[in-house]
């Protein structure tokens, strides 16, 4: 019994300094929404990889041309895709002059597919600022005025932007929920802003970052063969002393994630190990995380006698106070608390898997191309 009260209080300690820690962060992470628009007269280079993107990627540029700043230039880039991509691209340049489309036919030895898009079109930018996004993510008019009046205020190098993330279904809808939540908890990136704090970020979807920034931290060469090249790009940052900031976006931009779970699995193999820089150790301390703080203690106040069962009801106490008052930050609805022990250990399976998959297949598939595990490890 005292062995379970002094697990049980550790436990409680531990979800309370998680939840504190958690809920300060979101605090201090601004707002994008009310930032004021800036007139656009620095020019943006916007950047927009595709490779097989024929689901969403009109949707994504006509959000593109739609923004209300004025000084940029978009770059789309067709890259290898086999479906209908290149023909949605050429009918979009067509009717919208104004775009410019570049063809990747062929990737060169060292580099992820995506990763040489995004250095492909940045060589070629002419903005004195770079806007890295994907080709399944929608922009609110006023998005780029803002941001862009935040880095000028604020003196930021580089400006990542949380958006919202949509999904369809209910288990699609947990696991988004639960994978924001986690990764804040886990990544702790609103200390990005703090030149004191190692934490770093980067968001696939909106990475902002100036032309001498990109420069300087050695372009997306530096990170080549990282899959998780939005975090890395942010460490590279970070690393380099440059200042770099994390702003809320969900009213300004959403993307459209997996569109079933397992797509979702196999999209999150290619990096459920390379964000954790590919230390076993840090998956092991992820996992058992998430075990001992988001499914035990579900389970504990029905299998436990007191008074360890009340220590673990507090805990449940916490993480739905903190997940019902951190609602406005998380966008999710609250019953979804009631399933955060299955969210919990689907997430474990996805980290796990994503171990095995490099430790036995010893690399990646992504994209149709196979990366072998000691090339992904070179660089980032």
């Amino acid at each position: 019994m005292i062995v379970s009260l002094v697990v049980a209080s550790l436990i409680l300690c531990l979800v309370l300094a998680i939840c504190v820690d958690w809920s300060a962060g979101n605090r201090s992470i601004i707002d994008l929404g009310t930032i004021q628009a800036d007139s656009g007269n620095v020019l943006v280079s916007i950047i927009v990889p595709a490779c097989n993107e024929e689901r969403s990627i009109e949707k994504t540029v006509q959000s593109l041309l739609g923004l209300h700043y004025q000084n940029k230039e978009i770059l789309i880039v067709n890259d290898r895709s086999t479906d209908s991509t290149g023909e949605l691209i050429d009918r979009l340049q067509r009717y919208h002059p104004q775009l410019k489309t570049l063809t990747i036919d062929n990737l060169p030895d060292g580099w992820l597919g995506k990763n040489h898009a995004l250095f492909y079109a940045a060589e070629k930018a002419k903005g004195t600022w770079l806007l890295f996004t994907d080709a399944d993510v929608m922009f609110e008019p006023t998005v780029l005025n803002r941001a862009m009046h935040y880095v000028k205020q604020h003196r930021v190098d580089h400006l990542a932007a949380f958006p919202s993330i949509h999904a369809a279904g209910f288990m699609l809808e947990l696991f988004v929920a639960y994978f924001t939540i986690f990764f804040s908890m886990f990544f702790r990136p609103w200390k990005a802003s703090d030149p004191g704090s190692r934490r770093h970020v980067g968001i696939g979807a909106f990475n902002l970052i100036s032309k001498e920034a990109y420069l300087r931290i050695g372009t997306h060469q530096a990170i080549a063969m990282c899959p998780d090249d939005d975090m890395k790009l942010g460490k590279r940052v970070k690393e380099s002393g440059m200042n770099q900031d994390l702003v809320a976006a969900h009213d300004l931009i959403s993307v459209e994630w997996y569109s079933s779970v397992w797509e979702m699995v196999k999209g999150l193999e290619k990096n459920a190990f390379a964000g954790l820089d590919y230390k076993w150790y840090r998956t092991a301390a992820g996992v058992i995380g998430q075990l001992v703080c988001f499914a035990w203690p579900f389970l504990a106040v029905w299998v436990t006698e007191e008074p360890v069962r009340t220590l673990y009801s507090g805990v449940l106490l916490i993480l739905a106070m903190t997940y019902l008052l951190q609602q406005k930050h998380h966008r999710a609805p609250w019953y979804h608390l009631m399933s955060w022990p299955v969210a919990a250990l689907f997430m474990v399976f996805v980290m796990m898997n994503g171990l095995i998959q490099v430790t036995l297949h010893g690399g990646i598939q992504w994209r149709g191309t196979y990366y072998r595990r000691e090339d992904l490890m070179k660089r980032g």
